[in-house]
């Protein structure tokens, strides 16, 4: 599947970022903007199954209060731990950031195992949840709809303001 094989290469790029980053106080030093695009890129290539599982899985977890819903999928988990880590580091001068380079590879390694397992996840979840993604897409349809008219309204009301205002102007 050339999506994941697309990740992997991500992944690569991230675990070359951190394993060629200078060191300060045991920490590594990385470019945020770098790592913060090679994550954007990341996020993308990510296989259209696990999207549709994650999405999936969120919204399954805002319907189950009081029940278990299937945990998150781990691609998702580790990208958002990475950007978290990042985010969360002390920045210095010139956008470079210094992150703890062991707990960071150990998330790339994480997120590298756990690919594979995400993606016969995700299959199966769709299988269980078939009719989600197409119940959440009519949903968009609809709010999509519903602002559309929302706005041609305000339009209108505008337009009958300014004619109005038009007229009782000298």
């Amino acid at each position: 599947m050339q999506q994941v094989k697309d990740v992997l290469q991500i992944i690569d790029e991230l675990e070359k970022l951190i394993s060629q980053a200078r060191l300060f106080r045991g920490r590594a030093i990385i470019d945020e903007e770098v790592f913060f695009d090679t994550s954007a890129r990341l996020k993308k290539a990510i296989p259209e199954t696990i999207k549709k599982a994650e999405a999936c899985v969120r919204r399954l977890e805002k319907k189950h209060t009081g029940e278990q819903a299937p945990p998150r999928l781990n691609t998702y988990r580790f990208v958002d731990e990475l950007e978290h880590m990042v985010e969360t580091s002390p920045t210095h001068l010139f956008g470079k950031t210094l992150v703890n380079k062991t707990e960071f590879m150990a998330r790339l390694v994480k997120m590298r195992q756990g690919l594979t397992e995400d993606v016969s996840r995700s299959e199966q979840l769709l299988k269980v949840y078939p009719d989600e993604p197409e119940s959440v897409q009519m949903i968009l349809d609809d709010a999509r709809q519903q602002a559309q008219r929302i706005i041609e309204e305000a339009e209108q009301e505008a337009a009958r303001i300014i004619a109005k205002a038009k007229q009782q102007a000298p």
